[in-house]
């Protein structure tokens, strides 16, 4: 979430005369990346309460195979993810209505950024 409010801020802060067309195309991939850090704060969310709940029951065993599970899953949401971006990234974008001055720029920021996925 850090990330996101900082590349808010620089682009709030930079305007593409100022700083290149660069800057202006990273808003596209703000929104996309706004979208999946919050779809991915579901797994902390569940994964803490999952935990929780077995360990205050005292089955550490039961926490162990949340947290691992957990693990799992964010490993495999996170890589079926990346890929859709990487193989989607022109109709995401252009669902978020990208300018074509930026298109290919914030194109290939979504296909490097996809990959940390």
């Amino acid at each position: 979430l850090a990330d996101t409010l900082c590349v808010a801020m620089a682009e709030s802060g930079c305007s593409p005369a100022a700083a290149g067309l660069g800057v202006a195309a990273l808003g596209p991939n703000s929104a996309v990346f706004a979208a999946v850090a919050q779809a991915f704060s579901a797994f902390t969310t569940v994964t803490v309460a999952l935990v929780a709940r077995a360990k205050a029951r005292g089955d550490a065993k039961a926490a162990a195979s949340a947290a691992e599970t957990s693990l799992w899953l964010a490993a495999i949401v996170g890589a079926a993810v990346g890929l859709f971006l990487c193989c989607f990234a022109h109709p995401v974008l252009e669902v978020l209505a990208t300018p074509a001055a930026v298109f290919e720029e914030a194109r290939a920021y979504l296909l490097v950024r996809a990959l940390s996925l």
